[in-house]
């Protein structure tokens, strides 16, 4: 705020959309969301940057991230084909998570759980309802950079995961790669629809199966559940980041005749309304009409 304050980089805060501070905590990124780019604005984010670095050391990486929309999104999910978005001005190309003995690497742009003081509780408790096992296929969908299946999945026959995301994609076939070596772990880059579940899942019946979701706040995509109910897995778990989308959705899981287990609610928000909350559902057997 001091830099972007002085008169001479008052032309750099007036085309800044958001200035983003990311990272675990004790090592951090800031990304300059910016509405437009040129020669002069670089350079002055460069000389911005080499002073972040000089002063707080803790700041590991600076970047650019180009959104012309000035969306209300921090980091716009749909990018114009083919142009350039997102630059480094110095540091590592990823930002790491250390968690239960785990060094986990992610892009910059990819969303990250913050609070990581809750993340072991949450961790063993979703290890303890998944309950993987060599015979277990566990899909994880809208599985981001894979956290939860990195943590929790060590255990299972078969992981598979999708995300819109291609940096996150990448993230967690590296990780799996490198944490889980031997292990049968994919992703897939995609939009996590019902057609596209009906078309690329592993074929149902032929293991025990877990599915873990963890939708964006406006929830999962028409067709989804349904989709996935139809296999008629063991459990479904699912993950809400806000309220609204509760309701609803379990409205829906009980009309196609899953039995509601648990509602767990975790305080991963301090001093918001807002909770993370794990739904832990029990779809109607093969055998069930």
């Amino acid at each position: 705020h001091k830099q972007l304050a002085l008169p001479r980089n008052r032309s750099i805060a007036s085309a800044m959309n958001y200035c983003i501070i990311r990272g675990s905590y004790v090592e951090h990124c800031v990304i300059f969301n910016m509405r437009e780019l040129s020669g002069d604005i670089v350079r002055a984010l460069k000389g911005i940057s080499a002073k972040l670095s000089a002063e707080i050391p803790a700041v590991r990486s600076a970047f650019i991230y180009l959104d012309e929309t000035s969306s209300d999104y921090y980091l716009e999910a749909e990018r114009p084909a083919g142009r350039i978005s997102f630059k480094k001005l110095y540091g590592p190309d990823r930002l790491a998570l250390r968690i239960n003995g785990m060094k986990i690497l992610y892009s910059p742009i990819s969303f990250s759980q913050i609070n990581e003081s809750i993340l072991p509780i949450f961790l063993e408790k979703l290890a303890e309802e998944l309950a993987l096992d060599n015979n277990t296929l566990l899909l994880d969908l809208y599985c981001g950079y894979g956290l939860w299946s990195l943590a929790c999945g060590g255990n299972a026959g078969k992981v598979w995961g999708a995300e819109l995301s291609s940096h996150s994609v990448a993230a967690a076939t590296a990780n799996s790669a490198f944490l889980h070596k031997g292990k049968d772990f994919h992703y897939e880059t995609a939009a996590v629809t019902g057609e596209f579940l009906r078309k690329r899942l592993p074929p149902a019946g032929k293991m025990r199966e877990v599915i873990l979701l963890d939708p964006p706040r406006n929830g999962c995509a028409p067709g989804v559940m349904e989709s996935l109910i139809a296999r008629r897995p063991e459990k479904i778990l699912i993950m809400f980041c806000g309220a609204d989308e509760i309701t609803p959705t379990l409205q829906l899981c009980r009309a196609n005749g899953c039995r509601i287990e648990k509602i767990i609610p975790f305080d991963f928000f301090p001093g918001t309304l807002s909770v993370e909350t794990i739904a832990v559902l029990t779809p109607p057997s093969p055998a069930s009409k």
